[in-house]
C-alpha cells in the first residue's frame, strides 16, 4: 500500500539583519528552503507572510502578519516564495554602514510531508539559508529605492538541522555565515503536525 506520512507545518520567519563587517556595500537578502536530511524531501512554500500589520517590526511571531501574493521567480526587492525551488526569500535592503541594523520581519508557511517510521522517530530536517547579494551599478544613485532591476545571487550558506516531532518543536536560527560575509540575522521556526495520510508505516 502506499506509504504512510507525517504532514507537518513550519513557519520560518526571518526577524532582523546585522551587519558586522561585510565587504561590500549594496542590496543584500536572505533565501531560506527546508528538506529532510536523507530523503532530501524538500518542504512546499505556501504561503509569504510579510512585515507585522501594526507596522511596529516588533515580535513578529506574536504580532498580525499580512499575508502576501506569491512573488515570482524573478521579482525584484519584493520577498515572496518561489514554487520552482521551494524557497522563501525576504525583501532585500541596502547595506551601507557597518553595525547597520535591518528589521526584516518577513515570514514563511511551508507544508512539509515526511515517511513515518515504525518507532515514530522523523529523520532530521535541515533549514538552509543563503545570503544574497547584488553589488549596486556605478550609475545607480546609492540612495535608489529602486531595486528591480537587479539580480541577487547566493554569496553565502549556513545550515541548520532540526527534528519534526508529532508534539511540535520550535527553535532559534541565528546565522552568521562565514568569515567573508560577516553579518548576524536572527531567525526562528515553528513546527507542528498537521496530520498523517497513507498507508502502513514503513518497516
Amino acid at each position: 500500500g502506499d506509504e504512510m506520512l507525517a504532514h507537518f507545518e513550519v513557519l520560518l520567519h526571518v526577524e532582523k539583519f546585522r551587519n558586522l563587517d561585510l565587504f561590500h556595500q549594496g542590496a543584500y537578502s536572505i533565501a531560506a528552503r527546508i528538506y529532510g536530511q536523507s530523503s532530501h524531501r524538500a518542504a512546499r512554500p505556501v504561503e509569504f507572510l510579510g512585515r507585522p500589520a501594526n507596522g511596529d517590526g516588533v515580535d513578529g511571531l506574536n504580532g498580525a502578519f499580512r499575508s502576501e501574493p506569491r512573488a515570482e521567480s524573478g521579482a525584484g526587492s519584493t520577498g515572496g516564495i518561489n514554487d520552482e525551488d521551494n524557497s522563501f526569500r525576504t525583501t532585500s535592503f541596502y547595506v551601507r554602514y557597518r553595525e547597520e541594523v535591518h528589521q526584516v520581519d518577513e515570514a514563511a508557511l511551508f507544508h512539509l510531508a515526511l515517511p513515518v517510521p515504525h518507532d515514530f522517530l522523523m529523520e532530521p530536517c535541515v533549514v538552509q539559508f543563503e545570503l544574497l547579494f547584488q553589488k549596486p551599478k556605478k550609475a545607480m544613485s546609492l540612495n535608489t529605492p529602486d531595486l528591480a532591476t537587479q539580480r541577487l545571487l547566493p554569496v553565502a550558506t549556513h545550515k541548520f538541522l532540526f527534528q519534526p516531532s508529532s508534539l511540535g518543536s520550535h527553535g532559534h536560527c541565528h546565522l552568521t555565515f562565514d568569515e567573508m560575509h560577516t553579518c548576524a540575522v536572527e531567525a526562528y521556526a515553528s513546527c507542528s503536525l498537521l496530520y498523517f495520510t497513507g498507508g502502513p508505516i514503513d518497516p
